[in-house]
C-alpha cells in the first residue's frame, strides 16, 4: 500500500505573497521615482539623489521659491539596439522629483556635487537672530509733566 502526502495549501499565502512583493517594490523605488536621502545638519541640509551612470549634463536641478526639482533621463545606451534582453532591474527613462524645503534656508547659496554616482546637494541654513536684550521705552505722558490744576475760587 502506498502513502500519499497531503499537502494543505493556504488559499490566501499567494495573495499575501503578491501583496508583500507589491508593497516592497512600491516602498522602495515605485516606478522611476528618484531615490533621495534627506538629512539636516548643524549649517545645513542634505538632498543626496542616487544617479548612477549619469552625467552632470545629463541631470537638471531647480529651485522654484522653497521647491527643488531634479529631473533628467537615465538610456540604456551601453547596449546594443537589438541585444536581447533577459532581465532587467535598471529603470531607464525619464524621472522627476521635487521637494518642498524649509524656510530657514538660504536658498541663493546652494550648490551641487557629483559624488560616487550620487548628485549631493548642499542648503547652507539662514543664521539664526540671537535675541537681544533692551529696554523698551514706554510712550505717554512723562512722570515731568505738568498736571493741570484746579482753580480754587
Amino acid at each position: 500500500m502506498t502513502m500519499n502526502t497531503l499537502n494543505r495549501r493556504d488559499p490566501f499565502a499567494e495573495i499575501e505573497r503578491a501583496f508583500d512583493t507589491l508593497w516592497n517594490r512600491s516602498t522602495v523605488n515605485p516606478g522611476n521615482t528618484l531615490p533621495i536621502d534627506l538629512v539636516e545638519q548643524d549649517d545645513a541640509l542634505f538632498v543626496r539623489a542616487g544617479l548612477p551612470g549619469l552625467r552632470p549634463e545629463d541631470v537638471e536641478i531647480n529651485l522654484d521659491g522653497n521647491v527643488l526639482t531634479i529631473k533628467g533621463e537615465t538610456k540604456a545606451d551601453w547596449q546594443k539596439e537589438d541585444a536581447k534582453v533577459y532581465h532587467r532591474e535598471f529603470r531607464y527613462g525619464s524621472f522627476t522629483r521635487s521637494l518642498r524645503l524649509p524656510k530657514n534656508l538660504n536658498l541663493d547659496a546652494v550648490d551641487a556635487n557629483v559624488e560616487h554616482g550620487n548628485v549631493v546637494i548642499r542648503i547652507p541654513k539662514l543664521e539664526e537672530s540671537k535675541p537681544q536684550s533692551r529696554k523698551i521705552e514706554i510712550k505717554g505722558l512723562s512722570q515731568n509733566a505738568e498736571t493741570p490744576v484746579e482753580n480754587e475760587a
